[in-house]
């Protein structure tokens, strides 16, 4: 990114980041942020690079339980493009908040026919978002989060038509 600068860094666990996110807010007297977990998943990659879909839920619920067991109290959803994840997501913890992400031009009832469960979220590449799928998935009782909006007059523009949230790079753009 243009105003990226590089610097050492690690990649934490799950319970690295929203232990230390949580900490600071804390120290700080600031809200804790709301979270987007992005679950990188694809059936190529099973067992090569990621773990096949029921052991990575299971890898993720006992992350999840043991932030809620010390008293971790970070709202988020869940998200991923790839929808046998999310099947076996949505039937190993039914209550957590999912987002399907999609980066097709399928319309809404194909893409969740693929999944085969109604989502919380539908997450559309923001240029293929019409106002047709956003009133469809809003009927549905659908939130619409879009990606990856770094222009700051489509993400007016998207807010205007009525999103219920956006994905930035550049978040500082919506202000």
């Amino acid at each position: 990114f243009i105003t990226q600068k590089p610097i050492n860094a690690y990649k934490p666990t799950l319970y690295a980041l929203i232990t230390a996110v949580e900490n600071y807010c804390k120290k700080e007297n600031i809200p804790i942020p709301f979270f987007n977990i992005e679950v990188k998943s694809h059936p190529m990659w099973y067992r090569k690079y990621v773990p096949a879909p029921g052991t990575f839920v299971q890898i993720l619920q006992k992350e999840i339980l043991i932030l809620q067991s010390e008293g971790y109290l970070a709202d988020f959803y869940i998200s991923s493009f790839d929808p046998l994840f999310l099947k076996a997501l949505n039937n190993k913890m039914p209550r957590v908040t999912i987002a399907f992400l999609t980066e097709n031009r399928l319309p809404l009832e194909l893409n969740l026919k693929r999944l085969g469960f109604k989502p919380q979220i539908y997450s559309p590449y923001y240029r293929f978002l019409s106002v047709q799928t956003l009133h469809n998935a809003h009927k549905m009782g659908i939130k619409i989060v879009t990606w990856t909006v770094n222009d700051g007059r489509i993400a007016h523009k998207l807010i205007n038509m009525g999103v219920d949230g956006l994905i930035s790079d550049y978040p500082n753009i919506i202000r």
